[in-house]
């Protein structure tokens, strides 16, 4: 028997097994002299109890016996066990790196059931996975059980021509913190050895955001990751992605991403993702070309660049409590002073129908400006421009009513926009002025924040 506490030794790999040189980890190896045809028995820390058999000709090694953690109950033919911590994605990154160089080394076992408490995949923690390791010829099979996932990621043999397969039934993936996914991300190196992945997920949620069948085609390139594709389909929505993340650009790499987003029912779309959307249904098309500082998965509106085209087809403005300015919004106009509107719901009802809303806005670092979107309705055609503070939540903006001859004018705000990740909103009030039909074009001015928007009759 050679046992030894390893100080002084660094074993660079993934959890649970890694270990710093400061470190102590017990480690034992033993046999029965001469060793040649006797098992090994190996543990190491409250990690690892193996026994195995090597070939002395051939050097081949054959399990017999592989636990994780310390209890050997319940662990049927003695292979499998419990882990605290398991890190796929360094794993994966560790067989690619082999995988270059031993493409047909046999795995020595065949089938091993292990539960995970900590299961880190794809830069996100999942808790309490079941895992069943299936091994063959041709590779690795891993199927996953949780409560947030369901399915099987396949790890070929061949890794660097298929790639890696992910087939899931289900992926509820909740947000975790910005500064957790950065220390994961950070320590989980991204390189062009990293295998390409083919996604494919039959019922995907995000923080809530129901996304449905999506597929998604990910590659390493020379500079960084490619995503050819990433596509999903939802009842409320559609979205289509693609774009590359260059990781000499910046500390954490520079994300650059085309994004189109289109919905049947705008309105129930926001409801879902948690914001208040007085707006009835109404088709609507983002398209967005973004880029932001830092890993993909850091989308956020308030920190992208880029510009970006919102078109609104025909629905209604319902009237709006007030109050309700503290939405994700590129204009508020909730809170419009009543002694110079009066409210007409005697004539139009709820709200302002409209035919269409659409404009053009250029994003720089949290900050959307416009030079004319455009509100179409039978009483008015509505015209806002200038800036709204994403990351300030404030507003600086002109906002420029024309009557439609013989038709009530209301006053309205209306929308922003956003997507995967990301979010948008509506805001707005059903308020109107009453007589002005002869008028030929009201002016308003729109600063402060979004909670007390300042609105000025500037004319």
């Amino acid at each position: 028997t050679a046992q030894s506490e390893l100080q002084g030794v660094e074993l660079e790999m993934p959890d649970p097994f890694a270990k710093l040189p400061p470190e102590t980890a017990t480690f034992s190896l033993s046999c029965i002299l001469p060793c040649v045809d006797s098992g090994w028995d190996l543990t190491y820390k409250d990690s690892l109890q193996t026994n195995f058999i090597q070939d002395p000709k051939s050097g081949e090694i054959t399990l017999n016996k592989i636990i994780f953690g310390q209890s050997e109950a319940n662990i049927a033919n003695n292979f499998g066990g419990q882990l605290d911590t398991v890190d796929v994605d360094k794993w994966i990154a560790l067989l690619a790196k082999q995988s270059n160089h031993e493409n047909t080394k046999k795995i020595p076992f065949k089938t091993l059931s292990v539960q995970v408490n900590k299961l880190i995949f794809m830069a996100r923690e999942l808790a309490d996975v079941n895992i069943d390791i299936l091994a063959d010829k041709d590779g690795m099979v891993f199927k996953v059980n949780a409560q947030e996932i369901s399915g099987k990621i396949t790890v070929p043999n061949d890794l660097d021509s298929r790639g890696i397969i992910v087939q899931l039934e289900k992926l509820h993936w909740k947000a975790v913190a910005k500064e957790k996914v950065i220390e994961i991300e950070q320590t989980t190196a991204v390189s062009s050895s990293y295998p390409a992945l083919h996604i494919r997920i039959d019922d995907f949620i995000y923080d809530g955001i129901p996304l449905g069948e999506s597929i998604i085609e990910v590659r390493p390139v020379a500079e960084g990751i490619r995503v050819e594709k990433f596509i999903t389909h939802s009842e409320l929505m559609n979205l289509t992605i693609n774009g590359t993340w260059s990781r000499s650009i910046g500390d954490s790499g520079l994300s650059e991403f085309n994004i189109i987003m289109t919905s049947k029912d705008i309105a129930k779309l926001l409801k879902t993702m948690g914001f208040q959307a007085p707006i009835t249904q109404a088709q609507t098309i983002i398209d967005m070309q973004a880029q932001w500082d830092d890993f993909p998965s850091q989308f956020e509106i308030k920190n992208i660049s880029g510009k970006m085209r919102i078109e609104i087809g025909q629905g209604e403005v319902i009237d709006a409590k007030p109050g309700m300015g503290r939405v994700l919004g590129l204009f508020s106009l909730t809170n419009l002073p009543r002694r110079l509107i009066l409210d007409f719901r005697d004539v139009l009802g709820k709200g302002l129908r409209f035919q269409s809303m659409k404009g053009d806005f250029v994003l720089t670092k949290g900050e959307a400006y416009t030079d004319g979107f455009v509100i179409d309705s039978s009483s008015a055609e509505i015209i806002v421009t200038g800036k709204t503070g994403l990351a300030n939540q404030d507003y600086d903006q002109m906002v420029y009513v024309t009557p439609r001859v013989g038709r009530v004018l209301p006053t309205i705000g209306a929308i922003a926009g956003g997507a995967v990740g990301a979010a948008a909103g509506f805001l707005v009030q059903g308020m109107f002025h009453k007589g002005l039909k002869d008028v030929g074009k009201i002016i308003y001015k729109v600063t402060g924040s979004w909670d007390n928007p300042i609105i000025e009759l500037i004319k």
